[in-house]
């Protein structure tokens, strides 16, 4: 899409008449491309510390060669209110009565203030004003171009110059000739234009070299800062390093012991309570603290001598109880091997030959079934090792009948098969069609309880009801015990 204006021609920039009050900054011809007319807008600048209120201009168009082009364009800027250093002008478009326009030159004319005073321009040539050099262009030296702003200020940005009856401040605003301070920035014009270079090279030099001996004054003081901060920062690491370790060795060497004192005490307490499976719990956990080994060893001889006191004294049930009680401490401890043979060979061969009858449970038998590892040095181990088998795979086998629905007339009952139930049978009724019984399951074999005597199984009692047991060569017998129905009572024979 075209644009609709355009720019044609353009004056150039900066044009002023010796005592103007207003300088041209700028001056484009434009071109509507819509209406293919022609105008022109003009952007003025007052250096007038009076008032302006209007001016006058003459415009002469241009054809495409810079021939005059018709009559010259009149124009008037009326009700101004412009003050020293404003722009204005240049949203004015002045149309030229000829669209072959291509470019063009101006006059300004008058000047009219609002006291109604009048600059009268007419026949005054407008020519362009000097450019400004930047000091860092002009002087080239960036130190020397710091020491220019360091006398006259931060504000300089150009080089000072005059231009007719006009001079331009290094913050680039322009004065009048009249003018001894800047006009925006107050500096002398005076100053400005007397410096002495040569001076201000060598107060640079000197500035650049203080600047660099304070610069190495101050390196050195933070250096000397720096090391001083750093023997701080080193002391106060230490000392939290210190703290740091008096923590820990607290945690994990003071406290530790301090626990360790109280949970040896505590095991210490136990002993002499009699307590002596739970002491041993407690000595285990100290790990070797103090004199916990010998404690260890101590108390498991007592437990082994209670125990074979037991034993010599024909406390057979009671020893097989303690025993019980006390078998985990050994078993638990296996560098105590030779103590814990000892204690397991004289607790079955109590087992398997004690004359009284011995009440136990399959678990019972279990834990002396895994006891037999620890006779195997002793001479008769393998005749203790066939009774405990035996005893543990008839406890463990359990009785079953061999036909539930008629008990009266297959009474076999197998050993080693699967069923764990024992049965019992607590009422009959009879019917048009017969005599029926009630049948109830009693405790799984793990719940029973077993007699042994010389290390046979004599009785099985279960619930209110008990079986006694003799042996033949291929066969059980059962008799009928306490509250045992006479249905239980025969000969069985081993599967």
């Amino acid at each position: 899409m075209n644009e609709r204006f355009s720019k044609v021609f353009a004056l150039t920039e900066n044009l002023y008449t010796e005592g103007s009050p207003v300088i041209i900054e700028a001056g484009v011809l434009h071109k509507d491309n819509n209406t293919n007319t022609m105008f022109v807008q003009l952007k003025f600048r007052s250096i007038s510390n009076k008032k302006i209120k209007a001016i006058k201009i003459i415009i002469f168009p241009k054809d495409i060669v810079g021939n005059a082009l018709g009559d010259k364009v009149e124009y008037q800027y009326l009700d101004l209110d412009i003050i020293r250093n404003m722009r204005f002008g240049q949203k004015t478009p002045i149309y030229m009565p000829d669209n072959k326009t291509r470019s063009f030159s101006m006059s300004l004319t008058e000047v009219i203030f609002d006291d109604n005073s009048i600059w009268n321009g007419t026949d005054k040539p407008l020519l362009t004003i000097k450019s400004q050099q930047e000091l860092n262009s002009y002087l080239a030296d960036y130190e020397l171009v710091k020491e220019y702003k360091l006398e006259f200020g931060n504000s300089c940005r150009y080089y000072p110059i005059n231009d007719r009856d006009l001079w331009f401040c290094s913050c680039g605003e322009v004065n009048h000739e009249q003018e001894q301070q800047c006009y925006k920035c107050g500096l002398s014009a005076q100053r400005l234009f007397d410096i002495n270079f040569l001076e201000l090279k060598n107060k640079s030099r000197k500035r650049v070299e203080e600047e660099k001996k304070e610069a190495q004054i101050k390196a050195e003081q933070q250096a000397e800062q720096s090391k001083k901060h750093t023997k701080i920062i080193t002391i106060v690491s230490i000392a939290i390093l210190i703290v740091v370790l008096i923590v820990v060795v607290i945690n994990s060497v003071i406290i530790p012991i301090h626990n360790k004192n109280i949970a040896y005490n505590n095991a210490v307490a136990l002993l002499n309570e009699g307590k002596y499976k739970e002491a041993l719990d407690a000595l285990e956990a100290l790990d070797g603290y103090n004199n916990a080994e010998d404690l260890k060893n101590n108390t498991l001889e007592t437990m082994y001598n209670k125990f074979t006191g037991m034993v010599d004294n024909g406390e057979y049930l009671e020893a097989n109880a303690y025993y019980q009680e006390i078998s985990e401490c050994y078993t638990k401890n296996p560098d105590y091997k030779q103590l814990t043979a000892y204690v397991a060979y004289n607790a079955l061969k109590l087992f398997c030959t004690a004359p009284t009858e011995v009440s136990v449970t399959y678990d019972d038998i279990s834990s002396y079934k895994d006891f037999l590892a620890y006779i195997s040095d002793f001479g008769d181990h393998e005749q203790i090792s066939d009774t405990i088998n035996t005893l543990y795979k008839l406890a463990g086998s359990g009785f079953y009948l061999k036909d539930n629905t008629d008990i009266k007339q297959k009474k076999e009952v197998y050993l080693g098969g699967q069923s764990i139930d024992l049965y019992s049978y607590e009422s009959v009724y009879t019917t048009a069609y017969g005599s029926h019984e009630y049948r109830s399951p009693y405790k799984s074999y793990k719940d029973i309880s077993y007699i042994t005597q010389n290390g046979k199984l004599t009785k099985i009692t279960f619930g209110p009801y008990e079986a006694v047991i003799s042996y033949n060569d291929n066969s059980l017998e059962v008799s009928g015990g306490t509250g045992v129905n006479s249905q239980f009572v025969g000969n069985y024979k081993k599967e």
